[in-house]
């Protein structure tokens, strides 16, 4: 085909624009005349072929451009050929190309709009691309050429994109856009050359990346010289487009600050300052404007510190809003802060903070370097900032970086935080700045005189004379009697409180003589004023003083503020009470009657439906009625001596009520908590309350031995059922109540969910008084029985709380806190086995099985004791909820010598019945085998095919990471045979032990490369039988271990995951990147026939991986084990010989695998095998799991170079939220029988997704799932778990069951952290209990679901909003140790 008409065609049609063509539609024309000139037959040429197909394509009228057009036909492209390497290198490959699409794309539009260039010769640009990436498809070494050389065109583009329109570059220009161009046209050309000449294609690869070189060499070199001759522009364009950028960014991140310092709740300060500048009266407090010492402040040129102290009531407050308008008016920077004990939202240090740092940024065009440090560092704690000393820092870095600054603080005497408000307002003050700072405070005379006197504050005071002519300007407007004015003016002692009562009583009256002879009796002075207020309640009725007193108390002593129905709830309460009595409660009116002006009542406007605050009108009245009336000259009658409750003493009391409310009758059955979420009714108000705190009363820390009878009432009410529904109510409404709490050295504490491991000092919260357990050792117990019982189910508690009523003890304790569900309906049940061991102290222990007897499920167990033999290995076999159950125990002696752990142990049967241990070695170096039985031990040499090879390491040890054990019957006699799976592996990778049911017996040995070092920074974490349904069995049914039809037909154990150390755990989790990459490990097994001679498979390699598992299959008749290490290739052991089939019809698998498990399981008949595979994928912000069933047919005979093909049965894909460094493996538990295979997916410390994967591929619903939830332990992945099922039958129900190893005690631990054997059984039936997967509802687990961060999820909705509460925290590696940590 002559192409030279086509090229004119296109030449004229693609280049030809009304304006002279620019730089690129220049190079382009150059293009095309070139190509007619040398390559007149080069018809072949897929570029060339691709140009004329477009040119014929007629292109649609419409307003988009030919760059979008074009830009979007290569991205489809792509995506097709994504699709296509989607199981290769080359998906990551292809995944390279993003930014060279971006930029040749906004090259080529900013050319368009230019007019430099037609909409062919847009198009050349990508066509030439899109051929080359499909040419290159076909090898993956020339793909790597390709898309690295376009990622270094994206460099060069980048830069023309720069000088595209400069008028002085020229033809410079020109041959370098054709050159890129010209580019294509010869990649293609060589790409084509290999298929139409038969050529191999990888001999093509040296002349591809030559070609490759030489192109992009002459490409950098004309960028270099362009960038010359552009020096001076390019530098000019780049400042501009720099600050641009600059600016944006900026402006971003200053906005992301703010909201990091406001928090997630609405800040008003300015409504403060309004309501104090609305109380001012026409032009009080001006004389302070005209004060020297103010003038001089205001006017001052260096640092200043003003100081305006009054007496309680004298219009601080008023004052101080005069200033901020004075100097606001004057257009001077002003930041200004308002605190009162009155307000939730300004009564605490970190509140002032808070709104002054958002105030002082506001003056601030760019954040410093500090304060983006402080924002980024703080944001790995907590999204908002909470911290009080990173708060400080705020603000001081803020305060550097402003010039001319005032800053007022109103009423700092009024913050609740008195440990922390002097020494920071010391240490702000006293800071250097760059700029002026005026600080202004105003207080009462306090303690704060002193912090004061030593920053050298100049003290302001008013004018009697002034203060008097601003109350007579107030009290004017309500009393128009001259002379009584000016007697009141002068009586009311410079206290614009007492005029404020004053003219709140007055108010009330109707006429001149009423008000003449109320101003006659009118008290003098505030504390005359409220010993009035107390005389007249003491008039009424002796209920109604018990009342009034019980309100003073309860609010001067609260946590936090109160509504009016939590406070009618409360005054409810009789010492005593059995239960809630409706007729007890006071109506609101009676309080406001009662209390008067003492007290304010304000609507919650946040949420209008919920009943208002009550509080105290003025601090005073609070400081008022904790005063000593026999100690301080208040001139208090002794009658009214029972109003005045000590703060200690007042804790005691109100503890002592929310104890008498918590243990209502009411609350000692299980009861619906729905309510919590929504209104709280009336009858349920003060339960919040009582349940959050109550502890924090009786436990404060002055308490460190409580009376006889707060003793009494704590231990009784931990006791009775009603505890249980308080730890309801807490993990509903203050999860931080249960929380993990990492120590860091710069930022105090983290608050955490869960963790791996405890270090330093790392804590926990337990919501009992800390004194609690140095009352008795019974008392001990019972502040045990809670930490333990948190521990384990620390997850459930704060992320479900609804799941609590799952949640059992797992440690019995002969002095327990009530932790049984009062629920009916309650599925679960638990037995341990810490009777069973008699007086053994357990050290070592192993699961052999755990299966059926008949439909009752046993454990076989063997363990060594501290301080016996390492030769004497004793054995316990015990049923499992089965009444009456008696442990059978024995002892044998193994010559092993060292730790049972090291050790593969069998238990051999005999005509079907489980008999004497075996226990089988093996070196980490050689692989021999050590076989130990009694008092015989042999030893047996590994073929010469695992001595070190140059891939191996010599000093990289084998390790152990399972065991299986498999009965084989062959012509009616049981045989063994054992399988051990060998690895060599880094030292961080030491999967937990796991397993099912069954006997014949495998070992999987590993070699993994000692280069990796994982692990995690501890984020997020980790009791008494039912003895209806715990049991012994007789001796005849623990023999009774024939193969049952319900239980799988191997055991196996992995190592688990808790022989690792937490030394070696050093990977901070929040790297979800694969930590792996280029590491390989090696694998083997070891086959062990009864009778037989070991066989030690062919080793094999893999990428380095987190946990994995191989579990192989054994022929139900023949000596046969098959395995799979990868998904296209099946291994089978048979008869000492070793064979390896292909697999085909295996769908493909993700490349960046961090952790894995093959499953084998033959059918009964032997003719199919089953295989599950369970995948976990990293990705940015969950972890990706992918579980997969197929099946084969398999026979004996078939010709071992025939692929066998697999049918898929099912496939799911199932999201959670932690990254795998930052979890314990195993990471899946599995369950075999014949029908369908039990899976359990993470999180397995919390809420599992458990599947029921069918194993036929004729049913309509392959796989199925729990309809409703439940709730594994937190020590599951360190102890060996087993998962069991047991179907429904007509006798009984079906069941899920949960085996556990024990826990042996720690060396020198404090307390005793160990744990016996422990057993969960849930019931679930085969008809309800489960339903099909649904992928919209099942896709993602529970943890992905929740929106906001840790901090806002756990501090919950009830504890005050910016108040710092106090956690009582025990040291997570002695629990003796006891603390409390301050949250704000």
């Amino acid at each position: 085909m002559d192409i030279i008409p086509t090229l004119s065609r296109i030449q004229s049609s693609g280049s030809g624009t009304v304006a002279p063509p620019g730089a690129f539609g220049r190079a382009v024309d150059e293009f095309l005349t070139e190509l007619k000139q040398k390559h007149r037959e080069d018809s072949k040429n897929p570029f060339l072929q691709a140009l004329i197909s477009q040119a014929e394509t007629p292109r649609n009228n419409d307003a988009s451009s030919q760059s979008e057009v074009s830009a979007q036909q290569l991205q489809s492209s792509i995506s097709e050929l994504d699709a296509q390497k989607r199981a290769g290198k080359g998906y990551r490959l292809l995944h390279r190309l993003g930014p060279f699409l971006e930029v040749l794309k906004s090259l080529l539009k900013k050319s368009e709009a230019f007019a430099q260039v037609a909409p062919f010769g847009v198009a050349i640009a990508f066509i030439g691309a899109r051929v080359v990436l499909e040419m290159a498809l076909a090898v993956e070494e020339y793909l790597e050429v390709v898309v690295t050389a376009m990622e270094r065109i994206a460099g060069i583009l980048e830069v023309y994109q720069r000088l595209a329109s400069s008028a002085d570059l020229g033809s410079r220009l020109v041959h370098s856009y054709k050159a890129i161009i010209t580019f294509w046209y010869k990649l293609s050309k060589v790409l084509s050359s290999s298929k139409s000449k038969g050529i191999l294609p990888r001999t093509m690869l040296t002349p591809l990346k030559k070609e490759t070189e030489e192109a992009l060499k002459s490409l950098q070199e004309d960028m270099h010289v362009n960038l010359g001759i552009s020096q001076a522009a390019s530098l000019l364009m780049a400042d501009v487009d720099r600050q641009a950028r600059v600016d944006a960014g900026q402006r971003a991140l200053k906005n992301n600050i703010r909201q990091w310092i406001m928090g997630q709740n609405s800040i008003d300060f300015k409504g403060d300052y309004e309501t104090q500048l609305d109380m001012r009266y026409e032009d009080t407090c001006a004389w302070i404007l005209q004060d020297r010492r103010f003038l001089d402040w205001k006017n001052s040129r260096n640092n200043a510190l003003l100081w305006y102290n009054a007496q309680p009531g004298s219009g601080k407050s008023v004052l101080a809003s005069t200033v901020v308008q004075y100097l606001t008016r004057a257009e001077k920077k002003v930041a200004y802060f308002f605190y009162s004990f009155n307000k939730d939202s300004s009564r605490h240090v970190v509140d002032g903070l808070r709104i002054l740092a958002l105030q002082l940024l506001a003056f601030v065009g760019t954040p410093s370097d500090k304060l983006v440090d402080l924002y980024e560092t703080e944001r790995q704690f907590s999204p908002y900032l909470n911290n009080l000393r990173t708060t400080a820092n705020v603000v001081h870095e803020l305060l550097t970086r402003n010039d001319d600054l005032y800053v007022v603080v109103d009423g700092i005497h009024e913050c609740e935080d008195e440990k922390d408000r002097l020494s920071l307002v010391e240490w702000l003050v006293g800071q250097p700045t760059l700029g002026i700072v005026r600080w202004l405070f105003t207080s009462r005379v306090s303690e704060i005189e002193k912090a004061m006197r030593k920053l050298q504050a100049v003290e302001i005071h008013p004018s009697p004379d002034d203060i008097r002519e601003d109350i007579k300007s107030y009290l004017s407007s309500k009393i128009s009697c001259k002379h009584c004015l000016l007697e009141w003016t002068n009586e009311c002692g410079n206290n614009f409180l007492i005029a404020r009562f004053i003219s709140e009583t007055l108010g009330k009256l109707t006429s001149e003589a009423d008000i003449r002879a109320e101003l006659k009796t009118f008290p003098k002075k505030l504390n005359g004023y409220y010993m009035r207020t107390l005389a007249k309640i003491d008039a009424r009725g002796q209920m109604e003083q018990l009342v009034a007193r019980r309100i003073f108390l309860i609010l001067g002593s609260a946590q936090q503020t109160m509504s009016v129905d939590e406070l009618v709830d409360a005054l409810a309460i009789r010492p005593g009470s059995r239960d809630y009595d409706v007729s007890r409660l006071p109506k609101e009116e009676l309080i406001r009657d009662l209390c008067g002006s003492l007290i304010t009542i304000e609507q919650q406007i946040l949420e209008s439906r919920q009943s208002p605050l009550i509080k105290f009108c003025h601090k005073s009245v609070k400081d008022f009625f904790q005063q000593d009336p026999k100690t301080w000259n208040l001139g208090v009658d002794e009658s009214l001596h029972k109003y005045f409750v000590t703060p200690s003493n007042a804790n005691e009391e109100l503890g002592l009520d929310c104890l008498t409310y918590l243990s209502y009758g009411r609350y000692s059955k299980h009861i619906d908590l729905g309510f919590l979420d929504s209104v709280i009714p009336q009858e349920h108000a003060f339960l919040r309350y009582a349940a959050t705190f109550w502890f924090q009363h009786l436990g404060d820390e002055s308490i460190e031995i409580p009376s006889p009878a707060v003793s009494l009432a704590v231990r009784e009410f931990i006791s009775s059922k009603c505890f249980w529904n308080c730890l309801r109510v807490q993990s509903h409404i203050a999860p931080y109540l249960f929380g993990r709490y990492t120590s860091h050295k710069k930022c105090g504490y983290k608050m955490a969910i869960r963790g791996r491991h405890w270090k330093g000092d790392d804590s926990f919260a337990v919501p009992l008084p800390a004194w609690l357990g140095d009352c008795s050792s019974a008392d001990l117990l019972r502040d045990q029985s809670l930490c333990y019982f948190t521990e384990e189910w620390r997850e459930v508690i704060i992320t479900n709380p609804q799941g609590l009523d799952q949640c059992v003890p797992m440690k019995p304790f002969t002095n327990s806190c009530w932790l049984k569900s009062l629920s009916k309906t309650n599925t679960v049940k638990s037995v341990n086995l810490a009777e069973a061991f008699g007086d053994d102290v357990i050290d070592t222990s192993r699961l052999l099985r755990v299966g059926f007897s008949g439909r009752k499920l046993y454990v076989d167990l063997a363990y060594r004791t501290k301080g016996a033999s390492t030769k004497v290995i004793c054995r316990l076999k015990q049923s499992l909820f089965k009444a009456n159950s008696r442990p059978q125990r024995s002892h044998q002696t193994i010559p092993a010598d060292s730790d049972i752990s090291n050790w593969a142990i069998y238990s051999m049967l005999e005509d079907g019945v489980s008999h004497e241990l075996v226990a089988w070695g093996v070196d980490s170096q050689s692989l021999d085998l050590r076989l130990a039985n009694y008092e015989y031990s042999e030893p047996i040499k590994a073929p010469p095919l695992f001595t070190d090879s140059k891939r191996m390491a010599p000093r990289e040890p084998w390790e152990m990471l399972a065991y299986y054990n498999y009965d084989e019957m062959m012509a009616g006699i049981v045989k063994n045979i054992y399988v051990i799976h060998m690895s060599r592996k880094s030292r961080i990778l030491r999967p937990g032990l796991d397993g099912d049911g069954g006997q014949r017996h495998v070992m999987h040995m590993s070699r993994k490369s000692n280069t990796m070092r994982l692990g995690h920074d501890d984020d997020d974490d980790e009791d008494s039988e039912d003895s209806d349904d715990y049991s012994e069995a007789t001796s005849d049914e623990a023999e009774s271990n024939g193969e049952d039809e319900f239980s799988d037909d191997d055991t196996f154990s992995e190592r688990s995951s808790d022989d690792s150390t937490a030394e070696e755990m050093t990977t901070d989790e929040s790297d979800p990147e694969n930590p792996m990459e280029g590491q390989e490990d090696t694998d083997c097994l070891i086959v062990i026939p009864q009778g037989c001679s070991p066989y030690w498979t062919k080793p094999w390699t893999h990428p380095q991986l987190l946990w994995s598992r191989i579990v192989p299959a054994v022929h139900p008749t023949e000596s046969v084990v098959a395995f799979m290490h990868t998904p296209t290739q099946l291994g089978i052991v048979r008869g000492g010989k070793e064979i390896t089939r292909n697999v085909s019809g295996v769908a493909d698998e993700p490349e960046e695998v961090l952790a894995c498990a093959r499953e084998l399981r033959f059918s009964r008949c032997g003719n199919h095998l089953h295989c599950l595979t369970i995948l976990f994928v990293q990705k940015d912000l969950y972890t990706e799991c992918r579980v997969t069933t197929s099946s084969l047919k398999f026979t004996l005979e078939d010709d071992a170079a025939e692929a066998i093909t697999t049918s898929e049965i099912s496939r799911v894909v199932y999201n959670f939220g932690d990254p795998l460094t930052a979890i314990d493996p195993p990471f899946a538990l599995t369950y075999w029988c014949d029908d369908y295979i039990i899976v359990a997916l993470p999180p397995l410390t919390c809420d599992p997704k458990i599947l029921k994967i069918a194993l036929n591929s004729d049913t309509s619903d392959p796989v199925l799932t729990l309809r409703n939830p439940i709730y594994f332990p937190a020590s599951t992945p360190r102890r060996d778990a087993r998962l069991v099922h047991r179907p429904s039958s007509k006798d009984s129900e079906g069941y899920i069951f949960l085996v556990l190893n024990a826990v042996p005690p720690a060396e020198g631990g404090t307390p005793d952290t160990s744990s016996p054997v422990t057993a969960l059984r849930w019931s679930v039936s085969d008809e309800d209990g489960w339903r099909p997967w649904n992928e919209e509802e099942d896709s993602n687990s529970s943890d992905m679901r929740v929106e906001s961060s840790i901090w806002s999820f756990m501090r919950g909705k009830f504890a005050e909003s910016g108040k710092p509460f106090s956690v009582p925290v025990r040291a997570g590696l002695n629990w003796t140790r006891k603390a409390y940590l301050s949250c704000n």
